[in-house]
């Protein structure tokens, strides 16, 4: 749920050809993951109310960052932030 949130389609995927999907692409692909992840653990009303309350397409835009053509500055923020939590407490604590 947090990773379709983030989602954006000026953010590039992280792999080596630095991907950028659309964001039709980014909805599509976070329907079809959370529907497929509902029907496998037999959470067919869970899916229903994600369905009608976050993943369909009026209510998406709400919510999701790539429905906006822009990144806001919050959003870039907490990515810079995330970078360096992830930096500090991982990568750097492996020399310490």
């Amino acid at each position: 749920f947090h990773h379709h949130a983030c989602q954006h389609p000026l953010i590039p995927l992280n792999d080596n050809q630095n991907t950028r999907l659309t964001a039709a692409e980014i909805h599509e692909g976070a329907v079809k993951n959370m529907y497929l992840y509902c029907q496998e653990n037999g959470l067919s009303q869970v899916w229903a109310y994600l369905w009608n309350c976050w993943y369909c397409p009026d209510k998406w835009p709400l919510w999701a960052c790539s429905a906006a053509d822009t990144i806001s500055v919050l959003h870039t923020t907490m990515i810079v932030e995330g970078f360096w939590n992830k930096l500090k407490h991982s990568t750097l604590h492996a020399f310490n």
